[in-house]
């Protein structure tokens, strides 16, 4: 009942602010870096509300549309004081221009619930590949639900690189346009020179352009940058120049957990992308630890990805195929799925690999044979834990930059560590 109302309440909220633009961020991976990107970007010019964790609650989208806490209960009393204060906002004069959304996927048919209330001038599609396959059993399936908000778009922005050519067939409008890390996207990001952990050389480039320009980035990895194009794409519509985007760009850094370079011990850095993990952002980062040709040593530290159901084998084997010993000193490994499946077939393909029963074990090992100025991954999702290996390889001044510290999780993780360690 309360959801409804809510959504009634952000119908009403959007008619009476017609100026707002609502830019909203649909796809299997990557769309919080993206909403991050975009969001940084529009803020240097507009007023912009953006959320960086989006609570599975159905309530969520409303609550954070509207710029409201919401309630971690959702009682009667709870439910009548929010819709209160949802009202109040609705009556009141806007204090934002420009809404940045992500819509996750957390059912089949959410799409239809979201576009009952919320009407998009721009929907950002960031990629289409395997994931919550619970849900969505096969990509054609989840193509499909994503898919199917371009009915309702203003204008659809569509990463070229990560979704399929074949998924064209299913675009409902023909106002599109494309972005990503080729020039052959409409907006595009290239990088210039090698790969480097904290300042990479790239090229912009949009139709509106004459030329394109050059900066410099934080974001690390090819399939990091797109974000910039996405954002470049977003900004550029919503009316920035040409000489606001390029001064934009610089400021978007990394998000904690989402390969965010950091300062290690030994002159390292460590690639934390503890935040999450799926098949496909398993094998980008995994290239991403290979472009960094100089690196007298490659370390990489994986853990198990989830949401993946009876196909799990199947893809911790194939990030397992894709671990090179002709670029990898160690493949170090966390949890079941990685442990078997994933450590198995690395094996197979001659790499060193060293299966730790957690996090911890895994960040001491790792830290035990470590080279001066090495590149170390940690990818894995949150079931891996494997922030805490970031915390051991890092330097202490990083240790703000960690997914998964608040007093709660940490309460949690220590139950769980010891309860590792009373079995060995």
């Amino acid at each position: 009942m309360f959801h409804k109302k809510l959504q009634k309440l952000v119908k009403q909220y959007f008619d009476k602010h017609p100026d707002i633009r609502l830019v909203v961020v649909v796809g299997s991976v990557g769309k919080a870096s993206v909403k991050r990107a975009i969001g940084t970007v529009l803020s240097t010019k507009y007023r912009v509300r953006m959320h960086d964790e989006v609570d599975p609650s159905p309530f969520s989208i409303p609550f954070t549309i509207l710029g409201i806490a919401m309630p971690k209960k959702m009682g009667l009393f709870a439910g009548l004081k929010a819709l209160s204060a949802a009202r109040r906002v609705v009556k009141k004069e806007a204090v934002v221009d420009v809404i940045v959304q992500e819509l996750p996927m957390n059912a089949k048919g959410s799409v239809a619930q979201y576009v009952e209330y919320l009407h998009p001038a721009i929907t950002v599609i960031t990629a289409i590949s395997p994931v919550r396959l619970q849900l969505f059993p096969s990509v054609d399936a989840l193509a499909q639900e994503i898919m199917s908000i371009t009915a309702h778009a203003g204008l659809a922005i569509i990463n070229r690189d990560d979704v399929e050519g074949r998924f064209a067939e299913l675009i409902t409008t023909p106002n599109i346009t494309t972005y990503g890390s080729d020039v052959i996207a409409e907006y595009s990001v290239v990088m210039t020179d090698s790969q480097q952990a904290f300042d990479t050389k790239i090229q912009i480039g949009a139709p509106e352009w004459q030329a394109p320009i050059e900066t410099t980035t934080a974001l690390v990895g090819e399939h990091s940058i797109r974000a910039l194009a996405a954002s470049t794409a977003v900004a550029s519509q919503l009316g920035m120049t040409e000489q606001e985007i390029a001064t934009a760009i610089p400021q978007v850094q990394a998000m904690p957990g989402r390969m965010n370079p950091l300062r290690g011990i030994q002159g390292t850095v460590i690639l934390d992308d503890s935040k999450s993990s799926s098949p496909a952002d398993a094998a980008s980062a995994l290239q991403t630890l290979y472009s960094f040709s100089d690196a007298p040593q490659r370390i990489a530290i994986l853990g198990d990805m989830d949401h993946l159901h009876e196909r799990s084998a199947e893809y911790h084997g194939h990030i397992g195929a894709l671990c090179n010993p002709d670029f990898l000193a160690w493949v170090v490994v966390v949890g079941e799925q990685s442990s078997g499946n994933l450590a198995t077939v690395a094996k197979q393909r001659g790499c060193q690999v060293k299966v730790c029963r957690d996090a911890i074990e895994a960040g001491a090992f790792v830290r035990s044979i470590t080279e001066d100025g090495a590149i170390i991954l940690v990818k894995g999702s949150r079931i891996s834990h494997l922030e805490e290996t970031v915390k051991i390889l890092c330097n202490m001044s990083e240790d703000h930059q960690l997914v998964r510290q608040s007093p709660e999780d940490m309460r949690m993780k220590d139950d769980l560590f010891s309860r590792f360690s009373d079995a060995k």
